[in-house]
């Protein structure tokens, strides 16, 4: 699930208009409107923590739902499949498909925060699986 869309399950979930949660957040009903409609992406891993907080929900699902925000849903199943195939960096790149390389190469083009969380969240379901 995107984050956009798990934050309006988990606020109406609640019984919540956005302007409650945003009072909770303290930020602006707009900011909270702009991330339900995905025209805004909190990058901040405190903000989502605290998101999380607010709605009651486990932390590890913002985080998931943030990283799944960042790519569509066929370049997140290469990726997990490129990952999941165990292989050495270098017979990787013989056997990856040509949207699974562009999909390494998008997540190179992360900065090395977006890439550290990234690789957390995978790191958390591969224990927790």
């Amino acid at each position: 699930m995107l984050l956009k869309e798990l934050v309006k399950a988990l606020r109406e979930k609640k019984g919540w208009k956005q302007v409650d949660l945003a009072e909770r957040l303290t930020v602006s009903q707009n900011y909270v409107s702009k991330i339900e409609l995905g025209t805004a992406l909190p990058r901040s891993r405190s903000f989502r923590e605290k998101l999380a907080k607010a709605l009651d929900a486990p932390e590890h699902l913002l985080h998931e739902a943030y990283a799944l925000s960042k790519l569509d849903a066929e370049e997140w199943r290469a990726f997990q499949q490129s990952l999941n195939r165990g292989i050495v960096r270098q017979q990787r790149d013989s056997l990856l498909s040509a949207q699974e390389r562009a999909l390494l190469l998008q997540f190179g083009r992360l900065n090395k925060r977006e890439r550290t969380e990234v690789l957390a969240f995978l790191n958390f379901k591969c224990t927790s699986a």
